[in-house]
């Protein structure tokens, strides 16, 4: 319960009772004692409250962040994620692996064995590409990193993953560089030279 004090500011008690009854079964009184958890109530929603905004502050991040426990399985993501998963609530990837996702069927064993590889090695993966197919066969390029979280005694306990659509700068890339070669070609091999 929470209770306005003398100096007007409010604790929060946790009150236990119990009846107790006389010979004849009527109750006669209550014994009971009450502790003050106004700390504990405090502290509760100043984690809440930080959890929150940590949950704001990576939902913000311009790249896809998931983290994953050392099954493979889906404890967290950020919108971004959720978006290329074609889900519309976090819950609904809590508890998944990439086998349950729309990229299941191509690319999700090659994902299994990288994320285990890192997980068991300790070791970061950092700015590395990928290349996912979708279902009508298009290639879109990730540059992905991947960390091996570990508890407070070194074990890994898990993964966090991060990555970005590269495609366009990919072949953005490509094409300047056919049209490099088009023009070195024209400067030394065309008809005028």
């Amino acid at each position: 319960v929470r209770v306005l004090r003398q100096d007007n500011s409010f604790a929060n008690l946790v009150i236990y009772g119990r009846v107790v009854f006389d010979s004849r079964g009527a109750a006669c009184k209550i014994i009971g004692s009450s502790m003050d958890v106004t700390e504990l109530v405090q502290a509760e929603n100043d984690l809440k409250n930080q959890y929150q905004l940590l949950e704001k502050i990576i939902d913000m991040v311009p790249v896809r962040i998931f983290w994953k426990d050392h099954q493979g399985v889906y404890l967290g993501v950020n919108n971004l994620f959720l978006q290329d998963a074609q889900l519309t609530s976090k819950a609904d990837i809590i508890g998944k692996t990439d086998f349950d996702l729309v990229w299941g069927g191509a690319d999700a064993e090659q994902y299994r064995v990288d994320d285990f590889a890192v997980m068991q090695a300790g070791v970061p993966k950092l700015q590395f590409e990928e290349i996912q197919t979708n279902q009508e066969g298009d290639n879109t390029i990730w540059l992905s990193s991947k960390v091996p979280m570990q508890d407070e005694h070194g074990k890994t306990v898990g993964l966090l993953g991060i990555y970005d659509d590269i495609t366009e700068r990919r072949n953005i890339e490509s094409a300047l560089k056919q049209q490099k070669d088009i023009l070195f070609y024209q400067a030394n091999y065309d008809g005028l030279t």
